[in-house]
This record gives structure tokens, sequence and C-alpha cells, in this order.
């Protein structure tokens, strides 16, 4: 058989006939994705394996200072508009997306804190401790700042607010805060940020930034060289997304 006379879309069938199906993965979030509206309701929200156009586009969007993590969360997770997403889901999904592009198996070194050798640290994604929100949570949460003895409410950020969380400042972070000893109104609010004490700011912080949902990325390593034991983070940074 002539190659040249078979038309443009046989031989690229041809060519790719060996692919494996696209491999979508159910997408687990600390907020369990009951808070936002699917695109279509029957359907789960899922994320897909990177392919090289989504690598190019996100490298471009990389070069010119557009977020990455943001560009890739848009092209890979399906049935949902990913500025919605409360802040603290959107690292279980960077990982389902490393999942299901290469599989749960992760690869880094790590260099020992103790005795500074390198070694070749093995991690299963799936191992991973996924803290849920609470049957009751809406979005909202209380606490008692820790110096004013008095009763806050903030709530957590979404995607689409992202910019504001930069850099946390009195100037910002009234925008999450949804009352303070029951005084709503945001005027109030921003100023007695200025006044607060750092122990409270960091106290609303910390709870804004919802640490306590999502992966823990936390894990137990042994130096096979010293022995030792320590805790660390496992690095997601630019080569996470490259076959380990």
């Amino acid at each position: 058989m002539n190659i040249e006379n078979v038309n443009k879309e046989d031989q690229i069938k041809r060519i790719l006939e060996n692919m494996p199906t696209e491999l979508e993965l159910v997408a687990d979030m600390p907020s369990g994705g009951i808070f936002y509206k699917k695109i279509k309701e029957d359907l789960p929200i899922t994320v897909r394996a990177m392919k090289f156009e989504d690598e190019r586009i996100i490298a471009d969007a990389t070069r010119k200072g557009i977020d990455p993590i943001n560009i890739m969360l848009e092209r890979c997770v399906n049935n949902i508009d990913i500025t919605s997403l409360f802040v603290f889901d959107k690292l279980s999904l960077l990982l389902k997306i490393r999942e299901a592009t290469y599989g749960p198996d992760y690869e880094f070194t790590h260099t020992c804190a103790t005795c500074k050798s390198p070694t070749q640290v093995s991690l299963d994604l799936n191992d991973l401790i996924l803290s849920v929100v609470p049957e009751d949570f809406t979005g909202e949460e209380e606490l008692s700042l820790p110096v004013l003895k008095k009763k806050a409410i903030i709530r957590h950020p979404r995607v689409k607010e992202e910019a504001h969380l930069t850099n946390l400042s009195h100037k910002t972070l009234w925008r999450f805060v949804v009352s303070i000893d029951g005084v709503v109104k945001k005027d109030i609010l921003a100023e007695v940020m200025k006044q607060m004490p750092l122990q409270d700011i960091h106290a609303l912080v910390k709870e804004i930034g919802g640490a306590k949902y999502g992966l823990d990325p936390k894990v137990n390593f042994s130096c096979p060289e010293c022995e030792e034991n320590e805790i660390i983070n496992f690095p997601v940074g630019a080569d996470f997304f490259y076959m380990s």
C-alpha cells in the first residue's frame, strides 16, 4: 500500500492506533466537590493526563509571567469552572493530574539534614493523607481570636480571589473576614485589623488559608546513610510534572 495515497486522517489514526485510551480520574478534593456547580450535573469532576500541547501552553504561560498552575487546571480538570474552586482544593487536583499522566509513583532527591547525603526517595501519591471538610462545612468557619478573645467568622477564598492572597495585609484581609464580635461592616473590620495584635492576625490568616484541609505534604524520611529520621515536605516544583 502506498502510504502517500492514504488520506491524512487515516495516516494519523494508523500512527496513533496503539495509544492508550485517555485516562481520566475522579477528582478527590478536601471539599468533596459538593460546593461547586458542575457543567454537567450528572457527571463527576475529573482530571485527565497532560498532553504535549498542554506542556507547551503551560511553558509559554510561565515565560509570560502567567500562573501556570491555573492554566494546567483549566486544561486538565473537567466539568467545572476552576475559578470557583476553594484554594485549598488545588494541590489535590494537581497531584491527580500528575497521577493520570505518569501513575501514582513519584521519585525525588532529598538531601539529609544531618549527614548531607543525597537520597532518591520513592513515594506513592495515594499514600498521602487527605483531610476533608466536616459534614457541616459551609465555606465559612468560626474561630476565637487568642488575644482579643473575640469570635471571628472567616470565609475560605476561591481561585478567582487569589490575587488578594499574594500579599495579605489589613488592606486585603478584610475581604475574607465575615465578622468579628458580630460586627460585619467592612470599613470597621479593616480599621480593627490595622490595630489588631499580630497573634490574632496570624490566627485569621491560618484559618483563611485552610491549612487544616487538603493533602498533607509531609513524608517520613529515614536516611540510609546515617539512619537519622526526619519529616520532610515532598517537593511540588517545576519538575513535578515531568517524568521522574
